[in-house]
């Protein structure tokens, strides 16, 4: 199963996340990590390095770099896309701020579960940043 493919303008969300300044341009839905080493601004997260594996959480809005971003770091959120079966659990994607069926890691990606679907479109957000590399 490939990256699931979120559609930005449907990413619904219930609450209110926290803001952050984009580092990079960044789209509503893509999974995003704080730069400690670039005054704490955030950019999308990958599998293939240690820090930018440690998912913060998910963009709810559109930003180019500078531009403040709202973060959802828990809680659910519909995301546009079809997720499948209820309890489903997905993690950090190959792609960056992609997520994936878990069953997509690759040897030497860090792994980061991002959650689980509750029907098609709902995903709770329950992020578990291991810092393992799966194997």
């Amino acid at each position: 199963m490939a990256d699931i493919t979120i559609t930005a303008a449907n990413v619904l969300v219930g609450g209110l996340g926290t803001t952050k300044e984009a580092g990079v341009d960044i789209t509503a839905g893509q999974l995003v990590y704080i730069d400690t080493a670039a005054s704490n601004v955030v950019k999308l997260a990958l599998v293939s390095a240690a820090a930018s594996a440690v998912v913060y959480g998910m963009a709810l809005n559109d930003a180019v770099a500078g531009q403040p971003v709202a973060i959802l770091t828990s809680g659910s959120v519909d995301v546009g896309a079809v997720l499948g079966d209820v309890g489903h659990v997905f993690c950090l994607g190959g792609v960056a701020g992609k997520m994936a069926d878990i069953a997509d890691l690759a040897a030497s990606d860090y792994v980061s579960i991002i959650g689980y679907a509750t029907d098609s479109n709902t995903l709770v957000l329950s992020i578990v940043n291991s810092g393992l590399v799966y194997a």
